[in-house]
């Protein structure tokens, strides 16, 4: 399944609470959500606010 997202940021949010820091996804990806999975890698190289991508699993299709 398809999923069309607006990605706002694309590093995760790190909250310092306790002996290890928790990280919060901000680009609403990944497969833990709310937390980081490290999906966001998938996106590092994408081109601007401007551009349009569909992500199907690992399959990424500019638009």
């Amino acid at each position: 399944m398809a999923h069309l997202k607006k990605i706002t940021d694309s590093s995760p949010l790190e909250i310092k609470e306790g002996k290890f820091p928790i990280y919060i996804c901000r680009c609403q990806l990944s497969k833990n959500l709310p937390y980081c999975d490290g999906t966001h890698q998938c996106i590092k190289d994408e081109e601007g606010p401007n551009a349009l991508y569909v992500y199907e699993g690992d399959r990424r299709i500019k638009l």
